[in-house]
């Protein structure tokens, strides 16, 4: 990561801080503003959500919030069902768009990593070192909407409406690794062809394993290191094995929240308003919770044992001359949009 990157990161996190804390130290709470009451008459729907993220992390908390406020706005009558984490409904994350597509859940979080194995393109978001952290992450989201919008309209039958990330992957270690750019073919779990990447770029040797699997591994002594999030250690208590954290930081799970388009237009007008406004109100809120979420997971995960480690300048250098190479690769390999969606990330983060 050059050091240019490094201080737009650290200026993305100081901003939101500034822009959340003085509204919570030295503001009163504005008056709730009162919530409509919906027309008489309006039928009761019933949908269903899919959210990948597993219950307990801030992704399955920020969409649980979102179903309520819908319900709440529509007397009840607009009834989500929200469904978290792993093989809920019986498909993985490779599959969510075919899900919505295919009517099993009207509306649901379209894992872009974890599909782009089958759609490679999804996985521009993926590139190890592309993008830093969560402020370039949705400014190259705004870039790319029009060609995601009208890709999965064209092949699903679906539209995308709001872009949302999980947290930053991490390398989370048994034991101290004592140079993480060269990790000596340590056995580390990954989830997808980006992270893949990032822990063979490291000297990794990688072992594909969905989250469920994980616990299990660590405690089996299979494995002894793992690619995630920072909250994903809290909520798979995978903190009882690993001790260490390397905050590398080079990809971060990203979803589009998507609907089924013949769901939609069923549904009365007021409540298509009224779930596409709160769809709206929701990414923006959930980019700020983002985080304050983070701040104390991090504490968290200190009371628990874990000792977090910031990689220097001069370690992401070497990583991400590692990755760069990877980027034009994959856009050979994944068709002339995954060229598209190259072109623009380079022409919106200033390659």
């Amino acid at each position: 990561m050059t050091r240019k990157k490094l201080l737009m990161l650290i200026g993305s996190v100081c901003l939101a801080l500034v822009l959340v804390l003085p509204v919570a130290a030295g503001c009163a709470a504005p008056a709730p503003t009162p919530t409509p009451t919906p027309t008489p008459g309006l039928p009761t729907v019933e949908w269903r959500l899919y959210n990948w993220e597993m219950v307990g992390t801030y992704p399955a908390a920020a969409v649980t919030e979102l179903i309520e406020k819908i319900s709440d706005r529509t007397d009840g009558k607009f009834q989500i069902t929200g469904y978290h984490g792993g093989l809920a409904l019986g498909f993985d994350q490779g599959e969510i768009q075919f899900a919505i597509r295919d009517g099993i859940v009207d509306i649901g979080g379209i894992s872009l990593g974890g599909a782009s194995g089958v759609i490679p393109w999804f996985g521009i978001f993926q590139r190890p070192g592309l993008v830093s952290w969560s402020e370039e992450l949705y400014q190259l989201s705004d870039a790319v909407f029009p060609v995601f919008q009208r890709e999965l309209s064209k092949m699903f039958d679906i539209t995308p409406v709001t872009f949302f990330i999980s947290f930053p992957q991490q390398l989370w270690t048994v034991e101290p690794v004592e140079d993480v750019t060269d990790l000596g073919g340590l056995k580390v779990r990954v989830w997808d062809e980006a992270t893949a990447s990032l822990s063979e770029a490291m000297g990794g040797m990688t072992i594909l394993l969905s989250f469920q699997e994980v616990y299990l591994a660590l405690q089996l002594g299979t494995m002894k290191g793992v690619i995630t999030g920072n909250d994903g250690v809290i909520a798979g208590s995978l903190y009882e094995f690993v001790k260490h954290g390397y905050l590398v930081g080079m990809s971060t799970p990203t979803y589009y929240m998507a609907y089924n388009n013949e769901s939609f237009e069923r549904l009365p007008d007021e409540y298509k308003t009224i779930l596409l406004e709160e769809l709206e109100k929701w990414g923006k809120e959930y980019a700020l919770g983002l985080v304050e979420w983070d701040a104390k997971v991090r504490v968290k995960l200190e009371a628990k044992g874990v000792q977090l480690h910031e990689l220097s300048v001069e370690e992401r250098r070497v990583i991400g001359e590692k990755l760069i190479p990877l980027w034009q690769e994959w856009a050979d390999k994944g068709g002339p949009v995954a060229q598209e969606l190259l072109d623009i990330a380079f022409e919106t983060l200033g390659y």
